[in-house]
């Protein structure tokens, strides 16, 4: 009898099925493991989960990238985060997030110049690492945002001009596992899914989708008490 790949067949099927079947898959797997990790925590985490904050923090300075999609073009998402870290559990503070894939299009039929899509918003957010040893950190990291999505282009006078600007609200739920190979830089992965809600206002754009993070992150914390002990 002939060996069926199990796995492979799997990735197949999902990878033949629609974009948007494909982000019902993802969602609904990352949801799944949000309440199993949510059920995990209550009834073992909870008691260490409180103690955390009774712990004095550290400043949480980092920079990462997320990919996503933005109507079925990739679309890469840089962020600047600062907060406070309680020994290493929990992490929370206010995050800048910004746009910088270059994703263009033509709003009218008579444009001559092409139009750039704008997107950034600011994110408080909540990051609970429930599996910690040295070098590895398995966490599940929360954005909730309010920002703006439009278009750009620059006239014949080098004038930026932005059309159909509107606001943007953003819910960003991931899973991310990192492998520290430095005590200063760490590379990671993780997958999660944003969903937005915005006027449309002329954008035609699909902002809600599945998250995928490939990621190499720099501690800055970690850099400048290192500077400081050079001092």
């Amino acid at each position: 009898m002939e060996k069926v790949d199990i796995k492979h067949t799997i990735l197949n099927y999902i990878l033949k099925c629609s974009l948007k079947t494909q982000r019902a898959f993802f969602l609904v797997l990352f949801l799944n493991l949000i309440l199993f990790f949510n059920g995990f925590a209550q009834v073992f985490e909870l008691q260490r989960i409180k103690s955390q904050f009774q712990i004095k923090p550290t400043f949480d300075l980092r920079m990462d990238t997320r990919n996503s999609f933005i109507t079925n073009r990739v679309a890469k998402i840089k962020s600047a985060k600062v907060g406070l870290d309680y020994n290493n559990v929990i992490k929370v503070g206010i995050g800048l997030n910004l746009l910088t894939s270059t994703l263009q299009r033509r709003l009218n039929s008579t444009d001559t110049q092409l139009s750039r899509l704008k997107f950034w918003y600011i994110s408080p957010y909540l990051e609970y690492n429930f599996y910690h040893t040295k070098r590895i950190d398995i966490s599940i990291p929360i954005n909730v945002g309010i920002g703006k999505i439009g278009y750009t282009n620059i006239n014949k006078v080098f004038t930026t001009i932005i059309s159909n600007s509107t606001v943007a609200f953003v819910y960003e739920p991931y899973l991310i596992g990192n492998y520290k190979l430095l005590s200063t830089f760490a590379v990671g992965a993780g997958i999660g899914y944003r969903i937005s809600v915005f006027n449309n206002n002329g954008i035609n754009q699909q902002l809600s989708s599945p998250i995928y993070i490939i990621k190499t992150q720099f501690y800055l914390s970690e850099i400048m008490n290192r500077l400081k002990k050079i001092d």
